[in-house]
């Protein structure tokens, strides 16, 4: 459905509500997903892409295969390569020689495709196209690239990890390169915004998108009424420290996040003792006023404010776990 201009606001704690778009960056991504949802799940879903199938190039990505397969295979298979120019040439290896050497960034992700899914294409192509509807309001789950779905908006959104990559062939990002927004291009940053924003009630988090959002400021912290938290029965028990405490008018809630399908990530409230001690942002208006920041002397004595040990933990765990493969990106508070 066309999008109306409007900024961001949805769910984005892992609630999937109605209709699915699974929105990428790469047409290798987009293909991937559809074979993870069409050909290796249970699930009965209705799906559909954004320009239908043809648009997205399932006879091209046949022909292809078709080129890799030996003249015996082919004959064996019956199959034969339907379009002109692909069939001018002799094998793969010259038709991906060719796609480099002009930078037909289409045509090497469509060869990416063949490759990667090799024999088990004309299988895949099949059972997609089998669950594949033309008309996308009767789809379960709806495939796009970013740059098909502008203009476009869905109930729920879901999109994939292959944004803001230096590399236009490469379907994982390394989430180091996000330590620095200013690095990131402007042009990937908007891409990624098209995507984001296509969604009306729901966005499902990605270990990319969280690490835009922190990086951006969101640590999914929130002063939250301490009478609400008392009526839906959360107890006042610190995340960080375990301890009870006797809650303010207001408390410090980090948000329950999903991210991905099952990554669940266990959100909890501070204590205001642990909020002064560390210098939270908020320990002026959350924090105990009976007690004085921890303070370290350092060169000649001189008294300086210590880093917060609550750090927001990138991993949504206890911040004296072990680090993990992926260093936490710093965020002073």
């Amino acid at each position: 459905m066309p999008a109306s201009k409007q900024t961001l606001s949805c769910h984005i704690r892992g609630e999937k509500v109605g209709q699915i778009a699974i929105i990428s960056r790469l047409n290798f991504t987009v293909f991937s997903e559809a074979v993870t949802k069409c050909c290796y799940s249970q699930n009965e879903y209705k799906v559909a892409f954004v320009g239908g199938t043809d648009n997205f190039g399932f006879p091209t990505i046949m022909d292809i295969y078709v080129l890799m397969l030996t003249p015996e295979d082919r004959k064996k298979e019956n199959r034969t390569i339907k379009n002109v120019f692909i069939s001018k040439f002799p094998g793969l290896a010259e038709l991906e020689k060719y796609a480099t050497k002009v930078s037909d960034l289409e045509l090497m992700g469509k060869i990416r495709i063949v490759r990667t899914f090799h024999h088990n294409i004309p299988m895949c192509l099949s059972k997609i196209s089998a669950k594949c509807v033309s008309d996308l309001r009767q789809a379960d789950i709806i495939f796009s690239t970013a740059h098909k779905a502008k203009g476009l908006e869905f109930s729920t959104v879901q999109v994939t990890d292959d944004f803001i990559n230096a590399s236009s062939q490469s379907a994982r990002i390394d989430l180091r390169s996000l330590r620095n927004p200013a690095c990131i291009p402007a042009d990937e940053a908007n891409l990624l915004y098209v995507a984001v924003t296509r969604a009306k009630n729901a966005l499902v988090l990605s270990p990319m998108l969280v690490k835009v959002l922190q990086n951006n400021g969101e640590k999914f912290e929130y002063p939250v009424s301490s009478d609400h938290l008392q009526n839906i029965g959360d107890p006042f028990k610190c995340r960080e420290t375990d301890a009870e405490f006797k809650p303010q008018a207001l408390t410090l809630r980090r948000q329950d996040i999903t991210v991905g399908e099952a990554d669940h990530r266990k959100g909890g409230v501070y204590g205001p003792q642990i909020l002064s001690e560390n210098i939270h942002r908020f320990a002026e208006l959350l924090g105990d006023p009976n007690l004085k920041p921890k303070t370290s002397v350092v060169g000649n004595g001189v008294n300086d404010i210590v880093h917060p040990r609550i750090l927001y933990d990138q991993n949504g765990g206890d911040s004296d776990e072990e680090d993990s493969d992926e260093e936490d990106l710093p965020y002073p508070f």
